[in-house]
Parts: C-alpha cells; structure tokens; sequence
C-alpha cells in the first residue's frame, strides 16, 4: 500500500487538529436547557459533541462558535449517544448553513496554521 498523501488526507488531518485545538465549540438547547460542548468531529451534516450525555432521537439546536466567527445555528437530530458523546445530525433548510459551516472550518484551519508557523524574522542576518 502506497503511504502518498493526498491532499484530501492532508485536509482531513488539518481540520482534526483544528477540532482537536477546541476552538471550535457548541452550545446546545434541549428540552431541559442549555449545555456547553467541545465539538470533536465536524462537517457540513453533523458534528460529534463531546459534554454532558444527550438522548437519542432528541432534537436540538446546536449553535457553533469558533475564536472571531459568527456563530451558526442548525437544528439537529441526535442520532447515537455514549456516555459523553453523541453524534448530531443537521437538519438544513437551505445550503447557507453547510455555506457558514465550511467557512468556519477554514477560518479556524487558517489561524491554526499562522499559530504554527514559525514567526519572520525581523532583522537581516
């Protein structure tokens, strides 16, 4: 087996690091309140929270928020629950929240990657 990237692996790699970063969080509303979570997986069609234990088949309306981003509110389905995490479901409506998500995405991949760069130097050797 080949061990090639592709730049699909590179892309996925980047943006686990960025949800592994927690710079991307969730607030979600329930039937009984509001929680905070940190969002452990992310994509235009769900997310995988990680914080207090949700109920399957519940729905919710999750709202995410990354450093310096509006937030995006979806609807969702809770779809598997264990233990701390649970697999949310969006509901779109329209294509402006998977839109908003994306671009959450690469805002927070972009200031992981300035974060990791080494700073220029300000002086000529």
């Amino acid at each position: 087996m080949s061990s090639k990237q592709t730049p699909l692996d590179e892309r996925r790699r980047a943006v686990r690091r960025v949800l592994a970063s927690h710079q991307i969080r969730a607030i979600v509303r329930t039937r009984t309140g509001l929680s905070e979570y940190a969002v452990a997986n992310l994509g235009p069609g769900g997310a995988l929270l990680v914080g207090p234990p949700l109920r399957v088949h519940a729905l919710v309306e999750v709202v995410l928020r990354a450093p310096g981003g509006e937030p995006v509110r979806v609807l969702g389905r809770v779809a598997h629950a264990r233990g701390s995490e649970a697999g949310v479901g969006f509901l779109h409506r329209d294509d402006d929240a998977e839109d908003r998500i994306q671009a959450m995405l690469l805002e927070a991949l972009e200031r992981q990657r300035a974060q990791e760069r080494p700073p220029a130097s300000t002086h000529a050797e």
